[in-house]
């Protein structure tokens, strides 16, 4: 007798319940994703300095930024279409239409470039089971915020659950030479690499 099962040997509640047991942890390794804090060395590193006291009056008070570094340009739609398609997509995923949810929140983070939208873009894709366009929205937000390690981190677990072992060794390969992002990893490798028995 053959150690191979086959969709035909294994009895349907069985196969049933591996496929749910597959979307838990393909669910779980998401999560992780965006649950793991991200510690860089500096603040591993870094101790409290203290300041000497010095006269009040030799203080010059703080610069006053003129322009906000978090400020975003738009395309040019309004605010109302913005809106209205924000809403469209939230509301849609709460009355059972994950897919149109899912789409219309990757099309809004494309049309705006913000790496909030494609955020929640890959969010909802995640949870609607939409791979392909989870995948997007995630080399989206990538590019759009490229030092976020919570996006690169929320990709390595789509690939650790999708793709196969050497496409993760390479990702995990380039992801380690970031240092910043190694402790974070190394939190997430048992989520990653959870379903390979080799």
């Amino acid at each position: 007798m053959s150690n191979q099962t086959t969709a035909e040997t294994i009895p349907k509640p069985i196969a049933t319940r591996m496929r749910l047991r597959q979307r838990r942890a393909v669910g779980l390794c998401f999560l992780a994703a965006f649950a793991v804090p991200v510690w860089s060395a500096e603040s591993l590193d870094s101790k409290p300095k203290s300041q000497p006291a010095e006269n009040k009056s030799t203080q010059k008070p703080a610069p006053v930024a003129t322009k906000s570094p978090l400020r975003m340009e738009t395309p040019l739609l309004s605010s109302e279409q913005l809106l209205y398609q924000y809403l469209l997509s939230e509301i849609a995923g709460q009355r059972g239409r994950p897919a149109v949810a899912s789409r219309g929140m990757l099309d809004l983070a494309q049309k705006t470039r913000d790496p909030r939208i494609a955020r929640r873009a890959a969010e909802i894709a995640f949870q609607a089971r939409q791979i392909a366009e989870s995948r997007e929205a995630l080399l989206l937000w990538i590019s759009l915020e490229p030092e976020s390690a919570t996006a690169r981190q929320a990709l390595a677990a789509l690939v650790g659950v999708q793709g196969p072992i050497e496409q993760v060794a390479e990702t995990l390969t380039q992801w380690l030479q970031d240092k910043t992002i190694v402790p974070a990893l190394f939190l997430q490798m048992p989520y990653l690499l959870g379903r390979y028995t080799e």
